[in-house]
């Protein structure tokens, strides 16, 4: 069937960080928040299911290496090159890699049905996920917490209902309100500062991992000259092409948890984060 494209991008659902400064009032907070909850777990799926994608390709990949790597163990065990050991461990991890593709492909189609249906589909409906736009520099730039503190104060329905409630009370009523109001500020404070903290690990996380893919791409060069010269046996070259894709998996695991905070920080914002 023809696929539908999933809303342009995960940027086109989300609501851009100026317009989060809209009033918002004890009555209609409730729906605003149901509505960025919505959304909120719309793109937590979208990062899920692209990850479970790249995690798939990646996986492919060393199958591939690994059914390689048996045949390889297989002849040269034939040859009294390799031990019934070797063979056993090539058996094993193909094995353990076939199982993880199966569980992998399961919970990419549990995502992708709950997906969809979120998204106002049919569950058996064909649609086209699009990739999820990476988290720039410039978005992390244009965060501050000691700014952005306000905002998520602003449109937190926890917050807003306990403003609401101080009216037309008693003053002692009221002086218990605000100061629970305030506690609860202060640890949203806390929480908006660390979500931020987490943002620039993540930052770090994913420069070193792509300081390492990058040098893993002049590794597999490397690998193919001396395969193609001779200089390295298969069962070498696959063992350090195996090291080359898990650089590639350590890149992805960076990018979905940058990519999974800067979410959450944005919701916070927006009013969806617990105050506890």
């Amino acid at each position: 069937a023809q696929g539908k494209g999933l809303g342009m991008s995960i940027q086109a659902m989300g609501t851009a960080k100026d317009k989060l400064s809209r009033q918002i009032t004890a009555a209609n907070a409730p729906i605003r928040n149901a509505q960025e909850q919505v959304v909120s777990g719309v793109r937590a799926i979208m990062i899920g299911y692209k990850n479970i994608e790249n995690q798939e390709k990646i996986l492919d990949s060393m199958i591939n290496m690994y059914e390689e790597t048996l045949r390889v163990a297989n002849q040269t065990g034939s040859l009294g090159l390799s031990t019934n050991a070797d063979i056993i461990k090539a058996q094993s991890d193909l094995a353990n890699a076939r199982a993880n593709l199966l569980t992998l492909k399961a919970n990419k189609e549990k995502l992708y049905r709950t997906l969809i249906t979120m998204c106002g589909w049919s569950p058996d409906a064909d649609v086209t996920v699009a990739d999820i736009p990476d988290v720039s520099d410039d978005d992390i730039n244009k965060l501050n917490p000691s700014v952005d503190i306000n905002t998520a104060i602003g449109n937190n329905a926890t917050l807003i209902k306990n403003r609401h409630n101080t009216s037309s009370k008693s003053s002692s009523f009221v002086d218990a309100k605000l100061y629970q109001s305030s506690q609860d500020e202060d640890i949203l404070r806390a929480n908006i500062n660390e979500l931020y903290n987490n943002i620039m690990t993540d930052k770090g996380n994913l420069a070193a991992a792509n300081a390492g893919l990058e040098a893993s791409k002049a590794t597999q060069n490397a690998l193919d000259t001396q395969k193609s010269l001779g200089m390295i046996s298969t069962a070498q070259y696959l063992g350090g092409r195996l090291s080359v894709l898990q650089k590639q998996a350590e890149f992805e695991s960076a990018r979905l948890q940058l990519n999974t905070d800067y979410n959450a920080y944005m919701q916070a914002l927006a009013g969806n984060i617990d105050i506890k």
